[in-house]
């Protein structure tokens, strides 16, 4: 069975139908894209459980989408002039390796939904939790309106939103135009970038009219999480951030090779002691100010700036940020530093809590620096989502290949039937890491479009 006929015999609906058992027998590829005769429709279709061995979580959706919209840009070239495409897309075995609650969560369909207020995307079928399987037609990738709201839904990420719209419409908004979002959720999730970890990547890019504004923090969620992973609702306490973004500039080619030789050390603390401490929790501040100190000596590092009480967090939880260089975010140096910790018992001592906490994120932090690389292991996947938009190649060294980096690289492969991005082992250890252009993308896209 042809490609193209696995691929017809799926798109329709979101499974096989018509008696062809081909895709039931694993037999269609991990991408097609094809074109339905005498029409302009084009069918696009990726399994997730065909990218190999590679964990399968929400970058790959929020990075597909990205590639869609691209692929969408070419096909307005392929069509007869006055006329639109239509492309059809489909994504198989979404998030399967976040168990216990593989598929769609609150975040990704909040993602989704964003991408449809903004541009002219209708579902394909519905977008519910849990979800294995997400669709959607795409009929323009000129936004339609200026100003949407996505509301606040339990629990989900601003920033992880923020990384899934803020390329479609950087790369596709009207250039000169302000467009705004406001979006609901958490500014300092758990086990996510926080918005000021995004702030910190759209600086050291050098990305021109983005502005990223936490109208009202929200550290921590603190609702009861769904037994079944499946509860889609909106949550009244939700933070609000807003994303102001003005197209046209573009993004220019970065080259991140050398760690900063500053070695002094900046660590900022909030927490909820900024406003409940107790005297025998600032005398456990004044132990951790200590720790931090003669760790730092053993390493090398001067640490000369005291912690700071930052601001407010809701309790209970403490955000720590970490960063040795001047304050800048070249010198940042274990995106952890941007995640928060949510305490199990608010009332738990402050020296058993928050102490080992902040140590062991320095414990991360300055071998890092340490291993002269510009760049973190968890910063990697935002910059290589970047540099395929550059207009050339973009290069960066790392200490570590991600599970998301290693994923990416999967996704592109089958994506553009070639290697984008190129890995190099450095003598001294970490990688040098160099991502294709834009240019070389749309080559490839042509080939596949070809095929």
């Amino acid at each position: 069975m042809s490609a193209a006929a696995a691929t017809a015999s799926v798109m329709p609906g979101l499974a096989p139908e018509g008696g062809d058992l081909g895709y039931l027998l694993d037999e269609a590829p991990a991408f097609t894209i094809k074109r339905t005769t005498g029409t302009n429709t084009w069918e696009m279709r990726l399994d997730c459980a065909k990218l190999g061995n590679v964990e399968i979580g929400g970058q790959v959706l929020r990075n597909t989408l990205l590639e869609v919209f691209r692929y969408y840009k070419l096909l307005t070239q392929m069509v007869d002039a006055g006329q639109t495409p239509e492309l059809v897309f489909v994504m198989d075995n979404v998030r399967r390796d976040r168990l216990p609650y593989p598929g769609l969560k609150d975040v990704h369909i909040s993602c989704l939904q964003a991408a449809a207020e903004i541009f002219e995307l209708t579902p394909l079928g519905t977008w519910e939790v849990g979800a294995m399987t997400a669709g959607f037609v795409l009929k323009g990738i000129t936004p339609k309106t200026t100003k949407i709201v996505i509301p606040g839904y339990s629990p989900q990420s601003t920033s992880l939103i923020i990384q899934a719209v803020l390329p479609l419409v950087f790369e596709f908004g009207t250039p000169g135009v302000e467009y705004t979002l406001d979006i609901g959720g958490m500014t300092n999730p758990a086990r996510a970038p926080t918005t000021n970890y995004i702030r910190a990547l759209v600086a050291k890019l050098g990305l021109q009219g983005v502005s990223i504004v936490d109208i009202k923090p929200m550290p921590f969620y603190r609702g009861a999480k769904p037994a079944d992973g499946k509860k889609h609702e909106l949550y009244p306490a939700a933070g609000h951030t807003r994303l102001t973004v003005v197209p046209g500039a573009g993004v220019a080619p970065f080259s991140f090779l050398k760690a900063p030789e500053d070695k002094q050390v900046v660590i900022t603390l909030t927490t909820f002691l900024a406003t409940n401490a107790k005297e025998d929790d600032k005398g456990d501040m004044a132990a951790l100010v200590a720790k931090i100190g003669e760790l730092c000596s053993e390493k090398g590092y001067t640490f000369n700036t005291p912690v700071e009480i930052k601001g407010k967090a809701l309790p209970p939880g403490a955000t720590v940020s970490v960063r040795v260089g001047d304050q800048t975010f070249e010198n940042s140096i274990f995106t952890a530093a941007f995640t928060s910790w949510k305490t199990k018992e608010p009332k738990a001592p402050f020296s058993e809590v928050i102490i080992p906490f902040v140590l062991n994120l320095l414990n991360k932090a300055l071998p890092f620096q340490a291993a002269g690389v510009a760049c973190n292991e968890y910063e990697q996947d935002q910059f290589i989502q970047w540099a395929l938009l550059a207009s050339g190649e973009s290069t960066f060294t790392t200490n570590a290949l991600s599970e998301h980096t290693k994923a990416l690289r999967a996704l592109y492969k089958v994506l553009y039937g070639a290697d984008l991005i190129e890995v190099v082992a450095l003598p001294s250890g970490g990688f040098k890491i160099t991502c294709k252009g834009a240019d070389w993308v749309q080559e490839r896209m042509l080939k596949m479009l070809k095929q």
